[in-house]
């Protein structure tokens, strides 16, 4: 009973301390690992170019107001609001920063940043993650190997998994 008690007081007290279980970005992230992204990742750009459209007389970078987040979120059917969208627009190139919490095939996500040109050919994603590189490089570098293997064509989407950092990228770039 004392042991009850104490957890219950714990958690009046603190409940910030104990962390829940990050949501799954899986429906989502599935086929990153190989360049071959799923409808709701297609989805997910087209909510983001839509709610925060390219602006050819801004140059330079701000984010998101946290209020249009419940917008995207319902739009692109993610299933955690993000932290942070950070826009950046610089010379005809716009990337798009969404910091979130949630794992991708059991390794924690950090963000997703998605980059693409308009008119210079120029078209990137990755998936940041929230992991030692080592855990990515175990889970996805057979998968990221293989695409590798199986891209004949120079204009092939390229996947590779940064050499420092815990990051997944596909870079199909013209």
């Amino acid at each position: 009973m004392r042991s009850f008690l104490l957890a219950l007081v714990a958690s009046l007290i603190a409940p910030g301390l104990v962390a829940a279980n990050p949501p799954t970005l899986d429906p989502i992230l599935v086929g990153t690992e190989v360049c071959h992204p799923s409808r709701r990742f297609n989805a997910l750009i087209d909510a983001l170019a839509e709610i925060y459209p390219a602006d050819e007389s801004f140059n330079g970078g701000y984010r998101a107001a946290p209020e249009s987040f419940t917008r995207l979120a319902a739009q692109a059917r993610l299933p955690v609001l993000p932290e942070a969208v950070d826009i950046r627009w610089v010379e005809r190139v716009i990337t798009y920063e969404m910091t979130v919490q949630g794992t991708y095939q059991g390794v924690p996500v950090r963000a997703l940043s998605f980059t693409w040109g308009l008119e210079s050919g120029i078209n990137y994603w990755s998936v940041q993650f929230d992991a030692p590189r080592t855990q990515v490089v175990l889970r996805f570098g057979a998968a990221v190997a293989r695409a590798r293997q199986q891209s004949v064509n120079e204009w092939d989407p390229i996947v590779s998994i940064d050499p420092v950092e815990a990051r997944l990228t596909c870079d199909s770039s013209m």
